[in-house]
């Protein structure tokens, strides 16, 4: 063992060498360089000789210099720089504060290290036996990362998915994986979420320091169908839900974020329902008498939000109405005395109510269409994919064609249209004139009322 003086030649620092060392905590730092300045350095530094390249002990190096401590040297041979790579290594597992990602992320550079020195050295025995003591066989018949896993005490799976990490994910993930503050497994499933991410979304990431999968599985969603609720993220990284609720961090965690973007959802359905009703009173209601009434009423119901769909919305597109106002509408004055057709779209729930309704207005109901639909709802019981529409008379207007089917086949579009087969249908067994109310688009052969023409 060499005792360095203060004009000896400073030791070179070599980067990749340097780079293989883990770094220490802030409180650990200052803890060896309270216990350097009050006992001196007592352990030898290892310098690689015939190069004075230093290869252990880079911090107590650094402490010295800037205090000016004297410090032992001892040297050691090596063969290559591979084989310095490799034992550095290997000295580093033997430290007792190293997080699994740090034993395992050192494994993958052993790994390179084993692959470099196998092109050198193509005896593989005397390769394994001489330098990588805790390798029993010849490196060319071994499981690479299984091995590695048994050297640096950690699993099989936590090397394949620290090696899935350091390839791939921002440099904040992997230091909060090293420094214990993230674990393995969730800094994989971020990195895993981030593969097919688009560039935007890697910048929020990066920017905003995300660490939960799952928020970035909603920020692709949001990219997608909420564009002006990710560019408020973007630009701020923030989610605010109305003026007078708290704004949320996007990177506050995946249970706070779809509180707060529920809660955006809701106020913002609700200004759009308020300025719906008031443009609805604002439209004036339909005059004349007609043969043939097709109504669309908006039943008090609300959409449900399902696990399997949690993103389809709570909120439905137009606003509601109660039985009473539904039931106060003067539909019977709009149907001619002596002959009126009236067709009734009705929910399952509201079927009872709905034939109520159409005595109420003076019509006597005789059948039900149904609308038969490819898939639907399923609440927990039937699946709902068909709808029904009431048909009743008031006197004893007859069909302008008899045969025609009671029920039609079409799927869905948009939430509350109906198809197009069924305005057929109408067309084909009730004569003009023709009223369509709560009509979401005008149609040839009706007079259409409705707040959204």
């Amino acid at each position: 063992m060499t005792l360095t003086v203060l004009d000896a030649p400073a030791l070179v620092i070599d980067a990749e060498f340097k780079a293989l060392i883990p770094a220490l905590t802030a409180e650990e730092e200052q803890q060896l360089e309270a216990n350097l300045l009050a006992e001196g350095c007592r352990d030898a530094l290892v310098v690689w000789a015939g190069h004075n390249i230093l290869i252990d002990g880079h911090n107590r190096y650094a402490i010295c210099q800037r205090y000016g401590l004297p410090y032992p040297t001892v040297e050691r041979e090596f063969a290559s720089r591979e084989d310095v790579i490799v034992w550095i290594i290997q000295n580093q597992f033997g430290r007792r504060n190293l997080t699994s990602f740090v034993r395992a992320e050192l494994a993958l550079k052993l790994k390179s290290a084993i692959a470099a020195k196998a092109k050198l050295n193509q005896r593989a025995t005397q390769f394994g036996n001489a330098v990588l003591q805790n390798f029993a066989e010849p490196v060319n018949r071994i499981d690479t990362r299984q091995q590695l896993a048994h050297a640096a005490d950690v699993s099989h799976e936590t090397i394949r998915k620290v090696e899935a990490v350091t390839q791939s994910a921002p440099e904040q993930i992997k230091d909060a994986a090293r420094n214990g503050q993230l674990s393995i497994d969730r800094a994989y499933k971020v990195t895993r979420a981030l593969s097919d991410a688009p560039a935007p979304i890697q910048t929020i990431v990066t920017q905003y320091a995300v660490d939960d999968p799952d928020v970035i599985t909603e920020l692709k969603r949001l990219e997608k169908d909420a564009p002006d609720t990710f560019g408020e993220i973007v630009t701020s990284g923030y989610i605010q839900p109305g003026e007078e609720v708290q704004a949320v961090h996007i990177s506050d965690g995946y249970k706070a974020v779809k509180e707060a973007l529920k809660e955006k959802s809701r106020i913002h359905a609700q200004m759009a329902m308020d300025e719906r009703r008031a443009r609805a009173a604002e439209t004036p209601l339909p005059v004349g008498k007609y043969r043939c009434i097709v109504i669309d009423p908006p039943w008090p119901v609300e959409k449900i939000e399902r696990e399997v769909r949690p993103h389809q919305g709570q909120h439905l597109p137009y606003p509601t109405m109660t039985l009473a106002e539904i039931a106060a509408l003067p539909v019977a004055d709009y149907g001619l005395e002596d002959g009126c057709h009236l067709y009734l779209w009705a929910t399952q729930k509201y079927l009872p109510d709905a034939l109520r309704l159409m005595e109420g207005w003076g019509f006597s109901y005789q059948c039900v269409m149904t609308w038969v639909k490819p898939t639907g709802m399923t609440p927990y019981s039937w699946m709902y994919n068909t709808e029904l529409v009431l048909f009743g008379r008031r006197g004893s207007l007859p069909l302008e064609q008899n045969g025609l089917k009671l029920s039609f086949e079409a799927p869905s579009t948009e939430h509350s249209a109906k198809p197009d087969i069924f305005y057929t249908r109408v067309l084909a067994a009730s004569p003009e004139p023709r009223l369509e109310m709560f009509a979401r688009r005008r149609r040839a052969g009706f007079t259409s009322w409705g707040d959204e023409l």
